[in-house]
């Protein structure tokens, strides 16, 4: 099975060819019946990342728009996730640190894969909810089923419908109904939640803050990069360098390569004394990190390193993203840096812009 990622901008190309507007790219109705079919028969997945959560949830405040676009990415992405950013990082780390020290690696490449749902990508663990309180005995359980699935569908709106309605067991009823109101819950997620679900969404596990955050800590890695290259006199500023230590001192990387190091059985800051070589050394072994690199390097180049709002929402997901899937369809300008720097081949990754280029990864 191969895995495709979209970014933001082409699941609303997609959802416009979907809903039949006038206005639609026609390269997206073939696009869009390719994915059906390929996801259908399951020779591909297209999983979201945090940053889809993120930015969904920032970027588009009309909420029947949200719930357009939920309603397309939960039809292709069955809510099936990317790992959040530091579970792969540091499984990346493990095997860089064991190669260049030339040890043998306890992960032995084993990184995290696809999860389901907004908890999944947030922290690598599934929100799951369960039915509490004592079984009572239910007379005409399929009749239940169906006006519990209608209630349901109702309170959600926006068009949604559970997508195994046609598959909920009589005779397990308290199990059709959890894998009802979880689904219910991931959608609410996905197309942001309105003001009066908060609440219950809150208990279920959904973290707004947390997910806020997102944002937040790329903004601060990346001011970091700045300021590490402005710091040196003009004639020392060398981008390649700063791009490629900088993602280990100045990003979240002493935490990360602490664990890592903790996991190939040495002192958590025995990686602190690192000199510029090693240090790009694993970089170059750690897929997320090389991405990064490759995204930051022609801003660092021009000196000021100006990045905009929709260049974070790419540097939180595309490292991930090209590390784990086979092809990768962002911004003509992200595409551009990463396949100048070699990205598409040194990590086996179709890296596009276009619905052309996605089938061609096929």
């Amino acid at each position: 099975m191969k895995l495709l990622y979209l970014d933001l901008n082409h699941w609303i190309e997609l959802t416009k060819a979907r809903l039949g507007r006038s206005h639609a790219n026609p390269e997206y109705y073939t696009l869009y019946s390719e994915i059906q079919r390929r996801t259908q028969d399951s020779s591909l997945a297209v999983p979201l990342s945090e940053a889809h959560y993120a930015e969904i949830r920032d970027r588009i405040t009309d909420v029947a728009q949200r719930g357009e676009l939920a309603l397309t990415m939960s039809e292709l992405s069955m809510y099936q996730t990317l790992p959040p950013r530091h579970l792969v990082v540091v499984a990346e780390l493990v095997g860089a640190i064991a190669g260049v020290i030339r040890r043998p690696s306890p992960r032995a490449g084993d990184t995290p894969g696809l999860g389901y749902g907004a908890g999944y990508a947030q922290c690598g663990r599934p929100l799951d909810g369960r039915l509490v309180g004592q079984t009572q005995p239910v007379e005409h359980v399929a009749t239940m089923l169906r006006e519990v699935v209608l209630q349901i569908e109702a309170a959600v709106g926006g068009g949604w419908h559970y997508s195994r309605r046609e598959a909920m067991s009589e005779s397990d009823w308290q199990s059709a109904l959890t894998g009802l109101f979880n689904e219910a819950t991931e959608f609410m997620i996905l197309r942001g939640p309105r003001p009066e679900e908060m609440g219950d969404l809150e208990a279920y596990g959904y973290d707004p803050a947390a997910l806020a955050q997102l944002v937040v800590d790329v903004t601060v890695r990346e001011r970091r990069m700045k300021e590490a290259l402005l710091a040196k006199a003009p004639n020392d500023r060398r981008p390649f360098d700063v791009a490629s230590c900088a993602a280990l001192v100045h990003d979240d990387g002493p935490r990360m390569l602490g664990q890592a190091c903790l996991e190939l059985g040495l002192p958590a800051t025995w990686a602190g004394g690192f000199d510029k070589a090693r240090m790009t050394a694993i970089v170059d072994r750690t897929p997320v990190l090389d991405v990064e690199r490759a995204l930051r390097m022609r801003r660092l180049k021009n000196g000021d390193y100006r990045i905009a709002g929709n260049d974070l929402y790419d540097m939180a997901a595309l490292g991930v993203a090209v590390a784990m899937c086979d092809v990768v369809v962002t911004d003509k300008s992200a595409a551009s840096m990463l396949r100048a720097a070699g990205i598409d081949k040194r990590h086996d990754c179709v890296i596009g812009a276009r619905p052309t280029e996605v089938l061609a990864g096929f």
